[in-house]
C-alpha cells in the first residue's frame, strides 16, 4: 500500500512539473510590458489623450484669430442721373471700417488666451486621469497574476495531499473529517483560480482600451514592488499639489474668465463705431464731385447692457465661491491622502514582498513533514491558510500604497511617475 501511494505522489508530481513547464513555454510568448512603457503608450496612442491635445491646439488658433480686426465693407455704384433736361452718368463709391469701442477686443482676446490655458489644464487632467488608471491597472494585472499563480501551487498541494489521502483507509471520524476538509479546500481553491483568470481577462480589456493592445493577447505587466522605506515630505507636496492640481488651476482661470468677461459687458453698453469714406461724380449738368467721410454708431438709449453687466457680475461671484470650496476640498483630499500614503507604508514595511518566498519555504517544509507523517494534517492546513492570508496581506499593501501614490502623483498633475514610483 505504501509502494502505491508513493507511486500515487510521484505521477502526480510529474503531472505538476509537467504542467508548470507548459505555463512556462507559454509565457515566453507573453508580451512583457512595464509601468513605465504603458504610461508611455497610453499618453501617447489613448483617443481620449489625442483628442485633449486637439482641443488645446484648436484653441491657440482661436487666441490669433481674435486679435484679428474686422473686415472693412465697401460699396459700389454705377448710374444714370436726370436733372430736367440734361442727363448724365452716377458714380459712388464707399468705404468703412468697424472699429471696436475701446477696451473690448483686448478683454475678447483676453478671454480666449484664459480659455486656451483652462484648455491645457484640461488636457493635463485627462492625461493624469488616463496615467493614473493605466498604473493602477497594471499593479491590478501583476497581483492577480500572483494570485493566480499562488491559487494553481495551492491546488497542487492540495491535490497531492488529496492524493494521499486517498490511498489511505480512514474509518475514524477525524480522519473523515479530514478528507472532507481538503475536498472543501480544493473546491475553495478552484473557485480562486477561477475568479483571478477572469479578473485578469477583465483586467487586460481595459488595458487594452487605454495603451491600444488587444484585449485578449497575452500581457505579462511587470511593476516596482515597493519597500515603504521613503517617507512622503508632506509639506512639499501640499504646496506642490495647491500649485499644480489641474482642477484647481483651471477654477483659478474660471475666476479670471468670468470677471474679464463682467468688464467686457460693462464695456457694451457703449457700442462700437463705424468709420466710413465716401467719394462720387455726378455729369448731369454740371460735374459734380463728392467726397467725405463719418463715423456711425448706435445710441445707447434703449439697451446700455446692465442686465447682461449684472449677470456676469453674479457669476464671477459663483466662480470665486467655487474656487473656495474647491481648495477647501483639495486640502482635504490631500490630508486624507497623505495619511492614508502613512497607513500603507506601514503596512508594506510589515508584510514586504519579501516575505513571500519565505512564506513558500514554509509551507513547502510543512507539507513536506506532512507526507513524512511527522506532521498533522489540520497542522499543515491551518498553516497553509495562514501563510495564504499572509500572501494576501503583502499583496494587498502593495495595492494600497501604490494606488495611493500615484493619486498623489497626478493630483500634482505629474504623468510620468514610474521613476519616482520606484523610490518609495
Amino acid at each position: 500500500m505504501k509502494i502505491l501511494v508513493m507511486l500515487c505522489l510521484i505521477l502526480n508530481l510529474a503531472c505538476a512539473s509537467a504542467v508548470r513547464a507548459a505555463e512556462q513555454q507559454l509565457s515566453v510568448s507573453k508580451s512583457v510590458y512595464t509601468l513605465a512603457q504603458l504610461l508611455e503608450s497610453a499618453l501617447a496612442q489613448n483617443e481620449a489623450v489625442s483628442s485633449a491635445r486637439s482641443r488645446a491646439e484648436a484653441m491657440v488658433w482661436a487666441v490669433k484669430q481674435s486679435k484679428a480686426f474686422q473686415n472693412p465693407r465697401g460699396r459700389f455704384s454705377l448710374g444714370r442721373k436726370t436733372v430736367e433736361s440734361a442727363e448724365g452718368s452716377l458714380f459712388e463709391a464707399e468705404i468703412s471700417q468697424p472699429i471696436f469701442f475701446p477696451g473690448k477686443k483686448k478683454i475678447r482676446t483676453r478671454l480666449a488666451e484664459l480659455d486656451a490655458e483652462a484648455s491645457r489644464h484640461r488636457q493635463s487632467k485627462i492625461e493624469s486621469d488616463v496615467a493614473q488608471e493605466v498604473a493602477e491597472l497594471a499593479y491590478d494585472h501583476a497581483i492577480f497574476q500572483k494570485k493566480l499563480d499562488f491559487a494553481e501551487k495551492r491546488l497542487q498541494r492540495m491535490t497531492l495531499v488529496k492524493s494521499y489521502l486517498q490511498g489511505h483507509v480512514f474509518a475514524s471520524p477525524q480522519k473523515q473529517a479530514e478528507r472532507s476538509v481538503v475536498e472543501y479546500r480544493l473546491m475553495d481553491l478552484s473557485a480562486e483560480k477561477i475568479k483571478a483568470e477572469s479578473e485578469l481577462v477583465k483586467i487586460r480589456e481595459r488595458i487594452g482600451v487605454l495603451v491600444n493592445i488587444e484585449g485578449n493577447s497575452e500581457i505579462d505587466v511587470q511593476v516596482p514592488w515597493l519597500a515603504g522605506t521613503r517617507a512622503v515630505n508632506e509639506d512639499q507636496w501640499k504646496a506642490g499639489i495647491l500649485a499644480k492640481n489641474p482642477d484647481l488651476l483651471e477654477q483659478k482661470l474660471s475666476v479670471l474668465a468670468a470677471k474679464a468677461q463682467n468688464s467686457l459687458d460693462f464695456r457694451e453698453a457703449w457700442p462700437d463705431v463705424e468709420a466710413t469714406l465716401f467719394v462720387g461724380q455726378e455729369s448731369a449738368g454740371e460735374m459734380e464731385k463728392t467726397a467725405g467721410g463719418g463715423l456711425s454708431m448706435p445710441l445707447p438709449v434703449f439697451n446700455r447692457n446692465r442686465s447682461g453687466a449684472a449677470r456676469s457680475g453674479l457669476n464671477a461671484r459663483a466662480e470665486a465661491e467655487l474656487l473656495a470650496l474647491e481648495e477647501k476640498k483639495l486640502s482635504a483630499g490631500i490630508k486624507i491622502l497623505l495619511m492614508e500614503i502613512r497607513a500603507s507604508r506601514e503596512l508594506v514595511r510589515l508584510y514586504p514582498m519579501s516575505l513571500i518566498s519565505s512564506l513558500e519555504k514554509d509551507v513547502g517544509a510543512a507539507e513536506s513533514e506532512f507526507r513524512k507523517g511527522r506532521a498533522d494534517l489540520l497542522i499543515y492546513l491551518e498553516l497553509e491558510d495562514e501563510v495564504a492570508e499572509t500572501y494576501d496581506h503583502c499583496l494587498e499593501a502593495q495595492k494600497s500604497l501604490a494606488d495611493s501614490l500615484t493619486h498623489l502623483f497626478t493630483m500634482a498633475g505629474d504623468k510620468d511617475f514610474s521613476p519616482e514610483l520606484v523610490q518609495y
